[in-house]
């Protein structure tokens, strides 16, 4: 329907035309391929923009090991000091659900869970990918792996570790 609107748009014999070789655009295509690029512009500005702003909410992912005494928490540290995974010794050893999922306890944003946790995870000063603990919280001792954190300025990171 909208292609039979278009061939008559440009069947007008007397309308003005741009014609390029052997094609002929009437004002009306024109005007309808700028309204087209004009909407794929603006989708992808917003697009772009809500990524940018997506980066700004801080969120974390990280792993654990729930052990009820500071002994036991710090056997499982050995064992990860020995070169077994953190996925593995949390599947053995941990005392959380999540380890069955290898400790993971997915993506979260500060304040969702114990602030022992946002301590960890929010800590521009933990790499990412190091293990940290043996850390108390009102559910026992845990040890902590860092997967991945956003929603921090990199400039300022690197410079908290050029300090140091």
């Amino acid at each position: 329907m909208a292609t039979s609107w278009l061939l008559r748009l440009g069947a007008k014999s007397r309308e003005p035309a741009i014609i390029i070789g052997e094609l002929k655009f009437t004002y009306g295509h024109c005007f309808i391929v700028f309204c087209g690029l004009f909407v794929l512009s603006t989708t992808l500005f917003m697009l772009l923009r809500a990524d940018a702003d997506q980066r700004k909410i801080k969120s974390a992912a990280i792993r654990h090991i729930l052990m009820k005494s500071e002994t036991d928490i710090l056997l499982a540290k050995d064992r990860l000091e020995k070169g077994e995974t953190f996925a593995r010794v949390a599947k053995a050893l941990s005392k959380c659900p999540s380890a069955a999922d290898g400790g993971d306890l997915g993506v979260f944003q500060p304040g969702e869970l114990d602030p022992a946790f946002d301590r960890v995870a929010f800590n521009p000063k933990i790499p990412i990918g190091e293990v940290v603990g043996p850390v108390k919280t009102r559910f026992g001792y845990h040890l902590f792996k860092l997967e991945y954190r956003t929603g921090f300025d990199v400039d300022k990171s690197n410079e908290n570790k050029k300090d140091n």
